[in-house]
C-alpha cells in the first residue's frame, strides 16, 4: 500500500474528498517525525509508539571492494506496536499454526 492507496481507503472509509484525507495523512506523518526529532516519543494509545534510535558509529564492509569503511552515527525511528496491533496481526487462533521462529545464526569472526 503507498500513499495513494491509504489516502483512497480513508476517503472511502469515512466519505471526506481525498484532498482533505491527504493534507491530514501527511500532516500527521509531518507532526509525528517533527515530535520524534525533537526527541520525544509519539504514543497513539491503541495503536503503538514512536521513539528515537540512535545508532552508534561502527565499522562496515564496501561490498564491492571488500574495503573496511567507517559507518558514521545516524538517528533513526522505531516503531513498538500496542497490544491490538499484536492482536490483530497474531489472531490466537492462528497464533498455534504459526511455525516456529528460526534461530537466528551467530557471527563468527
Amino acid at each position: 500500500m503507498n500513499l495513494h492507496d491509504l489516502v483512497t481507503q480513508v476517503s472511502q472509509e469515512t466519505g471526506l474528498p481525498m484532498q482533505d484525507v491527504k493534507r491530514v495523512i501527511q500532516a500527521s506523518f509531518g507532526t509525528i517525525v517533527k515530535t520524534v526529532a525533537a526527541d520525544e516519543d509519539v504514543a497513539l494509545v491503541g495503536f503503538g509508539k514512536f521513539a528515537l534510535k540512535h545508532n552508534a558509529a561502527r565499522q562496515g564492509r564496501n561490498p564491492a571492494t571488500g574495503e573496511t569503511i567507517d559507518i558514521p552515527p545516524s538517528r533513526g525511528m522505531r516503531f513498538a506496536p500496542g497490544k491490538s496491533v499484536k492482536d490483530a496481526l497474531n489472531p490466537p487462533e492462528e497464533r498455534k499454526a504459526l511455525p516456529a521462529a528460526k534461530p537466528k545464526k551467530q557471527k563468527t569472526a
